[in-house]
């Protein structure tokens, strides 16, 4: 009998925080702030890329039917280098893909995937500790660490505009606990903040183009 493939999970939304500008007529703002209030959280670059989850057996982009396409070669690469250090699914990692060239343009990159999380068998996504412990073991960069500590609204708000060592622009920034957080409470434990008119990648969306650029990579 054969097995059933396994479950393929969609990444949860991260919602906006109440102040950021960039929302869109698809996009929710997180209702209050208060779950992050006396909580130690972690602040991180949002990087213009594309959602890449990636599992043992399989890896997808934020569609979960999503095929090929000329900017996710190099992600796939890596994920044939490190498929098989991760636990069978649901166990995964959901990273960000940066191979392909949308609104900002990123030079020197040391990686085309930035992880962002990971997700155990239990659904939930592991604290940062333990995040940056799995990056390391799976050679990949986290994305950029922006401010760890109590959650400082002021703060965030002054870092959303901090640009990542590989651009002169900033798309943003991130916001999560430092603790673990289940699937279901992801909704509340994390928001972003994302620039006024982010997109300007023109009327025809680069995911039905095949002449994406790529961004500039270290080797």
């Amino acid at each position: 009998m054969q097995d059933d493939p396994p479950v393929r999970i969609r990444y949860p939304r991260t919602f906006h925080h109440p102040r950021s500008p960039g929302a869109t007529a698809d996009d929710a703002y997180v209702e209050s702030m208060d779950a992050f209030i006396g909580r130690e959280v972690v602040v991180t670059a949002k990087l213009d890329g594309e959602s890449f989850t990636a599992s043992r057996d399989f890896h997808h982009a934020r569609s979960l039917d999503s095929g090929y396409h000329p900017t996710r070669t190099r992600a796939t690469a890596l994920w044939h280098a490190f498929r098989w250090e991760l636990p069978p699914p649901p166990f995964r990692i959901a990273c960000e893909n940066l191979q392909g060239r949308h609104s900002i343009a990123y030079d020197a990159l040391p990686s085309a995937l930035f992880l962002i999380n990971v997700w155990d068998e239990r659904n939930v996504a592991l604290d940062w500790d333990a995040t940056e412990a799995w990056a390391s073991r799976l050679g990949l960069p986290a994305v950029p660490v922006l401010y760890r500590g109590l959650w400082d609204e002021a703060r965030f708000l002054e870092l959303v505009t901090q640009p990542p060592p590989w651009s002169s622009e900033a798309e943003g920034a991130v916001v999560r606990l430092a603790s673990e957080i289940a699937y279901d409470d992801w909704p509340r434990h994390a928001a972003k903040w994302v620039r006024a008119g982010h997109v300007q990648t023109g009327e025809e969306h680069w995911m039905h183009r095949s002449d994406v650029p790529e961004n500039g990579f270290e080797r």
